[in-house]
């Protein structure tokens, strides 16, 4: 979606999971500045806070993020690294 957006392209998404759709929408608020509205007329916050989520955890999805990424060296599916000669 965000980069439909930088490069001016229409983007088309699916995603099951509401919360990651929250990190979509606050992610796409943050890029653009404007605030996703629903088609019946909520906002992202006011959707968040029906589902029991608070509000600011949705609309900042780095917050939680940020401890739960850790990077262990290079992936395992790509086989050992080579040495240089």
């Amino acid at each position: 979606m965000a980069a439909a957006h930088v490069l001016d392209r229409t983007g088309y998404g699916c995603e099951i999971s509401p919360a990651y759709c929250d990190v979509i929408l606050g992610r796409m608020t943050n890029l653009t500045g404007n605030e996703a509205i629903h088609e019946s007329g909520a906002t992202v916050a006011e959707i968040a806070a029906a589902r029991g989520i608070d509000p600011g955890q949705a609309l900042n999805p780095k917050a939680p993020d940020a401890g739960a990424i850790k990077h262990h060296g290079p992936n395992s599916h790509y086989g050992p690294r080579k040495k240089g000669s």
